[in-house]
């Protein structure tokens, strides 16, 4: 079951909001904003796509030693696959979402879609993916007014 507080890194303000009590499955989502901020060394069990949903940032990380830097805009998002040590900055405020996945619903995606590369093979950082971003603003719309909330993210789920 996805606990915001079990997540494997704390950040100082909870999530704006979250699915953790909405009971949801294969797919969960938490909204944050924050400042200027570090999360430190990590390593997370659920693979996540981050979803820049603020200003402009400029954001550095580490992923298992290989680092890099970019300009994030609203909209660009990047995907971190789980089990991987990780670590991320940013130089001022802005809102993220995040979609977390259990990596073997991506595994299981990828093969009933007939993907020649899995999900989890995605780049690390991506610009901006229009169906993707679309997906995870209709789950946040649906979690915020819980309109046919858990129907409507198991059908996306499938």
């Amino acid at each position: 079951m996805f606990v915001v507080d079990d997540l494997p890194f704390r950040l100082k303000q909870p999530p704006l909001l979250s699915s953790q009590n909405a009971g949801w499955k294969d797919i969960q989502l938490a909204l944050f904003r924050h400042q200027q901020a570090e999360i430190p060394l990590h390593r997370s069990q659920y693979d996540i796509i981050c979803i820049n949903l603020g200003t402009a940032v400029t954001l550095e990380q580490c992923i298992e030693g290989s680092s890099a830097q970019a300009r994030s805009t609203w909209g660009d998002m990047s995907f971190y696959n789980a089990e991987k040590w990780q670590t991320f900055r940013w130089d001022r405020e802005t809102e993220f979402l995040q979609l977390y996945f259990e990596p073997s619903f991506l595994q299981t995606l990828s093969v009933e879609l007939g993907l020649k590369d899995s999900f989890r093979e995605f780049p690390l950082l991506l610009n901006s993916d229009k169906l993707v971003l679309q997906m995870a603003l209709s789950l946040k719309s649906s979690l915020e007014d819980g309109s046919g909330c858990l129907l409507y993210v198991e059908s996306m789920a499938r």
